[in-house]
């Protein structure tokens, strides 16, 4: 092997730090309730109450649960569907079923009954558990309310071993079919580990979870803080996006952990520009963890100024590696590009070419991950498993396989990770990896559609999702949008729809991707042409209103009897709309205000009515598509110019 070669795996070790016998992470947490039974370990902020539960009443029902769900035949080997949103009852499932030796697969009660019967195929699951009716996507399914568990002190037998299955998590397929990456016991304890030596823990951390429930960073957040003897705030399901009400829960709790996604950090650094006073109220926070997009170093470097004695981290890893492993503790001079930073402890990054050999410092090539945090492959799906799950042929990284994650990368002088790209047509789509084909399979699926191509374009600051398909005549956008929206989860749905006679052809007969992207730009710079009248010509509030509504969604033909969700609206957006009515009206708004008038002439009336002050109920948005909206949209990836924008810059 060449000097440069073993130097590039020198590189790539995260360093090998022993943590102790092994422990899952469920005897970390019983092991932390026996030194501490009565201090709080879990709050849940629902909408009519808050309760708290302590380490001692938190595994006690735990275990009951555990109990009676053993009895149900969840144990070893079984992959349990856990249907439930943020509640007192989602970590308790999560903790149970590791506690039976089952693993659990974190699903959202809003997905499309399609979405959920495909998930459940997956699974196959002894069981599924829900906190509401019985029957989940036409299956019986276990209802769970910590009302009706049985605390129990006594303990489940046999613990997880470390190459034991602890959770799957759901990702974007290539077939149509949404893949259930498996992480193991090993991996999820050694993050944990990593976490609780990376932040110096005390055992007076209050974290906040700020990622929906369905993504695997909400796991860290989840149950992490149990094991060191911190406590976990789950907030009321709906508010990740409602940044206003985030603040809110830092300062009531006083938050000194969190997850931001780039884009909603470089939103709440607008949000405290524009609010001095809540500056202060996030003053808690100690760490903060970064991760799901490519940083923006102007949003970190900003807050870090603003919040004196906060650290920054940036996180990176795929689904694929127990939550993530690869960390930079920002420093402050790293100026315009901050980099993924070194693996953490015990795992092994390397850079590699076509072949699989290391690449020297300085080149670009595939990134490889190995070590501690490499999962079991994909359930059911040995083909994809073997393709991304490939041998290790290098003695000095421990385990036998490495995972290929398809990102770019490389090694800069200092020996740390920088980010180069992706080397297929998986992109990322406000924070969530998307793969084009599963868009593809379900635009196939709408009557009509003979073929569909999905791709990503780039419109104010943020990867907007496109479907162009080739369909029959009488094929409508709307009707192609909707099928969309019946089978997907609502961040996969595509922003933009064409209908067309054909899509363009190469001369071998293949479609032509290029050809295509420039029909769909210049139908989008056709749909984006500027408005005949701006700010100047809209003279009543409602024109006003809507003038920004459409300059944030690009619909200059945006009317005020427009609904601004049906129009193509999600949180973020409405975020941005909130802040930059705010400023044009000189009116104290919410984001909640919004969500409940939709329209601009509703929003003006609401606003003009005597008393008014902007200050609705801070309840969920209205109707099932606002919660649905809150629960599934997520984030940009242009933060530097999603934060001015939401500032009105």
């Amino acid at each position: 092997m060449s000097t440069d070669a073993s130097d590039t795996l020198r590189l790539s070790a995260g360093g090998s730090v022993d943590h102790g016998p092994y422990r899952p992470v469920t005897a970390l947490i019983e092991e932390q309730t026996d030194r501490t039974p009565d201090r709080p370990a879990l709050v849940w902020r629902g909408a009519q109450e808050e309760r708290t539960l302590t380490y001692a009443e938190f595994d006690a029902l735990a275990n009951g649960l555990a109990a009676r769900l053993s009895a149900a035949g969840a144990g070893p080997g079984a992959v349990v569907p856990v249907v439930v949103g943020n509640s007192v009852e989602l970590p308790l499932c999560m903790v149970a079923l590791m506690k039976t030796g089952a693993a659990f697969a974190l699903c959202d009660p809003v997905w499309p009954e399609e979405r959920l019967r495909s998930v459940l195929r997956t699974l196959d699951p002894p069981l599924v558990l829900t906190s509401g009716p019985p029957v989940c996507a036409g299956r019986s399914a276990t209802v769970v309310r910590a009302a009706g568990i049985t605390p129990s002190t006594e303990r489940p037998g046999a613990p997880p071993g470390p190459g034991d299955v602890a959770y799957g998590v759901f990702t974007s397929g290539t077939t149509g079919t949404p893949k259930c990456a498996l992480n193991l016991h090993g991996g999820l304890a050694n993050r944990f580990r990593f976490m609780t030596r990376h932040f110096r823990a005390t055992g007076r951390e209050v974290v906040l979870q700020n990622s929906r429930h369905t993504f695997d960073s909400a796991i860290w957040q989840l149950l992490w803080p149990l094991t060191t003897g911190g406590r976990t705030v789950v907030p009321e399901q709906g508010e990740f996006l409602d940044l206003e009400r985030t603040v809110e829960a830092i300062d009531r709790h006083r938050v000194t952990v969190t997850d931001f996604v780039p884009a909603i950090l470089g939103m709440l650094v607008a949000l405290l520009e524009s609010d001095p006073a809540a500056v202060r109220r996030v003053s808690s926070l100690r760490h903060l963890v970064v991760g799901g997009e490519e940083i923006v170093p102007h949003a970190v470097h900003r807050l870090r100024e603003m919040v004196p004695g906060l650290e920054i981290s940036n996180g990176y890893g795929p689904s694929e590696t127990a939550i993530g492993m690869v960390f930079h503790r920002v420093r402050g001079d790293e100026g315009d590009h901050i980099p993924l930073g070194r693996p953490i402890d015990n795992c092994h990054a390397l850079v590699v070419d076509d072949a699989l050999r290391p690449l020297p410092a300085g080149a670009t090539g595939e990134i490889l991950v190995g070590g501690a945090c490499v999962g079991a492959g994909y359930l059911g799906d040995p083909e994809r498993t073997e393709r991304a799950f490939v041998p290790n042929p290098f003695p000095s990284v421990p385990g036998e396989r490495l995972y290929r994650t398809g990102d770019l990368g490389w090694y800069d002088e200092r020996g740390l990770l920088r980010f180069a790209g992706r080397r297929d047509r998986q992109a990322k789509v406000d924070g969530v990896r998307i793969e084009p084909a599963e868009i593809e399979t379900a635009a196939e699926g709408c009557r009509g559609v003979v073929q569909a191509k999905a791709m990503t374009v780039r419109r104010a600051g943020r990867n907007r999702l496109v479907v162009a398909a080739a369909a029959e005549p009488g094929t409508t956008p709307a009707a192609l949008r909707a099928h969309l929206a019946s089978v997907l989860p609502r961040i996969q749905v595509p922003r933009h729809c064409f209908v067309l006679q054909s899509l363009p052809l190469t001369d071998n007969g293949k479609v032509d991707l290029r050809a295509l992207r420039a029909i769909v730009e210049d139908k989008l710079e056709s749909e984006a042409r500027p408005a005949v009248h701006g700010p100047g010509g809209a003279r009543t509030p409602a024109q006003r209103i809507a003038h920004v509504m459409g300059s944030v969604l690009g619909l200059p033909d945006f009317r005020t009897g427009d609904d601004f969700l049906a129009r193509g609206g999600d949180s973020l957006s409405a975020m941005s709309a909130t802040l930059r009515i705010r400023e044009a009206m000189g009116a104290s708004l919410s984001l909640s205000d919004l969500y409940e008038h939709r329209t601009p002439e509703r929003l003006a009336a609401a606003l003009g009515r005597p008393g008014a002050h902007g200050g609705g109920e801070h309840g969920a948005p209205g109707g099932d598509e606002a919660l649905s909206m809150e629960r599934d949209a997520r984030l940009p990836a242009d933060l530097t110019r999603l934060a001015r924008r939401a500032a009105g810059a």
